[in-house]
């Protein structure tokens, strides 16, 4: 199936309710139609990537950069900005060098030395351990809430998420030795000089949002339940009850939020629309995937 120029078709989809769906419709209008969801998603990343081939070839050509604190994007939100700093991690079986891991370190000390109420450091669960942070309790950080296996569906669909994630992988790591870009993301966990234009590939290759967030949640499986744990993460970083949970005596000022790059510009969009049209980019989801609607139970109950 060829391929067509996204960005039009995105912008006039973006504002509408179900901007996934509208994007769908414009294209049957113009003759292209899908037989399975797959297809679409196949069609819908070949054809942004070939539109979007200039940002990602300015991206794949970045100049490398030492860093002294780890990149973010910045959204504000209820009188607090969150600064959300994604990062490559644990890609390719490959752990985290001792560089990045004092990159990560070096940036959690100078974000949490402000005045007691008016800042706080929040990191993905399982990056203490990941990034050897053991040794800092002091330090006013805490740890998002975990992905739930149970997000996957039935035993057998996780095993099936654990197959895909091990699969994808181990491509990865075959690809790296043909593949620009997955080599540029494999550097990035070894040498942080890498990071910032590791960080613009990645960007360049995803969609815009809500259409990314949308794309992954009509994908299913391990991409579903990811998409699931950015919305879980943006509703603990917006929730009052976090505020209590730093300790806080009121809205931190500022907020720094170290998590995997996938996640950042979903935390960016969900955030950025939490006060206002939050569900719109919710309810949308549940006619797509009637047969998780036990999933959505939690979503129902999401505060605006």
């Amino acid at each position: 199936m060829k391929t067509v120029d996204l960005k039009p078709l995105l912008e006039r989809a973006k504002d509408e309710t179900n901007p996934l769906k509208s994007l769908e419709e414009l294209l049957a209008s113009e003759g292209i139609s899908f037989r399975s969801d797959k297809q679409f998603i196949k069609f819908l990343e070949k054809s942004w990537k070939e539109s979007n081939s200039e940002a990602l070839e300015a991206a794949r050509n970045e100049p490398l950069a030492e860093l002294t604190v780890l990149p973010y994007s910045e959204v504000r939100c209820g009188g607090t900005v969150y600064k959300i700093h994604g990062i490559i991690h644990g890609i390719h079986m490959i752990q985290p060098s001792k560089k990045l891991k004092a990159l990560v370190r070096d940036s959690i000390m100078q974000n949490s030395q402000g005045e007691y109420d008016n800042s706080h450091v929040k990191i993905e669960r399982g990056f203490v351990d990941l990034f050897e942070l053991n040794d800092l309790n002091y330090v006013r950080i805490s740890e998002l809430p975990a992905i739930d296996p149970h997000w996957l569906g039935s035993n057998s669909e996780i095993m099936k998420a654990n197959s895909q994630l091990l699969l994808n992988r181990m491509a990865a790591i075959v690809s790296s030795r043909v593949n620009a870009d997955s080599r540029n993301l494999l550097r990035a966990v070894r040498d942080p000089k890498y990071l910032q234009r590791a960080r613009k590939i990645i960007s360049a290759l995803m969609m815009p949002e809500p259409f990314n967030l949308q794309k992954n949640y009509r994908r299913g499986g391990l991409y579903f339940a990811l998409a699931k744990w950015s919305d879980r993460m943006a509703d603990s970083l917006t929730d009052s009850y976090t505020h209590l949970e730093c300790s806080l005596t009121r809205a931190p000022e500022e907020m720094h939020v170290i998590i995997g790059m996938g996640h950042e510009s979903e935390l960016v969009h969900l955030i950025s629309n939490k006060h206002d049209n939050y569900m719109q980019y919710h309810a949308p989801h549940v006619e797509s995937l009637e047969y998780r609607s036990f999933i959505f139970r939690d979503i129902a109950k999401i505060k605006a």
